[in-house]
């Protein structure tokens, strides 16, 4: 697999540069192959996606630019620094001076206020705790949490937690940023702004900044995005369909049923469906033909009129739905499928959608004795 860009720029004016980098596990007595000879230019000043399914090793690649692992073969420049050459002290030494870290579990230390937590890696190269405090403050005042200085973690919402993270990996004014999924925990809203803080507070003409990402929202902020492939399988099923999701990764075997999900999921994604749940004492307001549109949800701007698919054949008690929670669970709800082109709207699966149905109430409707 390999990331070839047709502008062959000087190593020395690159970020990082990578040509035919290999990794590989070993797990027992098999041999698991991560990367297999990616090519890859990242250039000053610009904000660099990497993407690609579950796998087929970005995070693996982002952990060798970022000093934390060593490939096997191949070349791996960081500000024409080979970081594989080094002792480990000297990596050690010029991955906390040069390299910030952001990652989609924060990773904060619950026992300190985000004040502290920011000041860790200043902390850590030496500098007094009252310099390395003002220093955090103004960068939690950079990424809008000045009020917020002196909370926990446990106190943060989640956006404000990765904004601190990000405030973090910008304390020692690190030449290249590497964010590992900073936004796939978050809402939309949340990962908006967050992307924000990243393009408008971390990235500058001289750093770098490389985002590992499944979330499609946020492409619109990247400068470039780069896209690793598993390598192509060959795959023969007694069903026809569209690949879904591969579990394996080249150079990796498994035993037929010796995992507990399926290697390779397959299926037909031409449709999507939804399905709408309608209490009982409104079903005799749903008519399979009236009109129903779906709004995605935060975003009442994309939406799609909807196709009536079928209904359950049995109407589901409350109490199946939401397991032993305090919900009434004395009504029941009939189950309505729906369906629309993938196209049609920017989903994932399990992605909520708002769901509007045209009122079909009998005009002669009367009480019956």
């Amino acid at each position: 697999m390999s990331l070839n860009h047709r502008d062959r720029m000087n190593q020395n004016e690159l970020a990082v540069y990578c040509r035919g980098v290999t990794k590989s596990y070993v797990t027992g007595s098999t041999r698991v192959i991560a990367l297999r000879g990616v090519d890859l230019d990242v250039r000053t000043g610009e904000l660099l996606m990497l993407v690609g399914p579950s796998g087929c090793g970005k995070t693996t690649l982002i952990s060798v630019m970022g000093g934390i692992l060593d490939h096997d073969e191949g070349e791996c420049l960081v500000f024409s620094q080979d970081l594989r050459g080094m002792g480990q002290r000297r990596r050690t030494r010029y991955r906390g001076s040069n390299i910030g870290f952001v990652f989609q579990a924060y990773n904060l230390l619950p026992t300190l206020t985000a004040v502290e937590n920011v000041s860790v890696p200043l902390l850590v190269d030496g500098a007094v705790r009252s310099q390395a405090h003002e220093t955090a403050g103004r960068l939690l005042e950079q990424v809008g949490l000045a009020d917020r200085r002196h909370a926990l973690p446990a106190q943060l919402s989640g956006g404000q937690q990765q904004r601190v993270a990000i405030a973090r990996a910008l304390a020692h004014d690190p030449q290249l940023i590497v964010c590992d999924e900073p936004t796939s925990a978050l809402d939309a809203d949340t990962g908006r702004m967050v992307m924000e803080v990243l393009r408008d507070k971390a990235l500058t003409a001289d750093r770098a900044l490389i985002i590992v990402t499944h979330d499609n929202r946020i492409f619109n902020f990247a400068d470039r995005i780069a896209r690793i492939e598993i390598e192509r399988l060959t795959v023969r099923a007694p069903v026809a369909g569209e690949v879904l999701q591969v579990n394996l990764r080249p150079g990796e075997f498994a035993q037929s049923g010796v995992l507990s999900q399926p290697l390779i999921l397959l299926g037909s994604v031409d449709l999507l469906h939804v399905r709408v749940d309608i209490d009982e004492n409104d079903a005799r307001r749903f008519s399979p033909d009236a009109p129903a549109v779906a709004y995605l949800r935060g975003h009442a701007e994309y939406r799609t009129g909807l196709t009536f698919e079928y209904v359950e054949r049995y109407v589901i008690p409350k109490k199946s739905l939401t397991g032993e929670s305090t919900e009434r669970v004395d009504t029941r709800v009939l189950q309505v499928v729906y369906s629309f082109p993938r196209e049609n709207l920017p989903v994932y699966a399990g992605q909520q959608v708002d769901i509007y149905i045209e009122d079909r109430t009998p005009s002669d409707a009367g009480t019956s004795n």
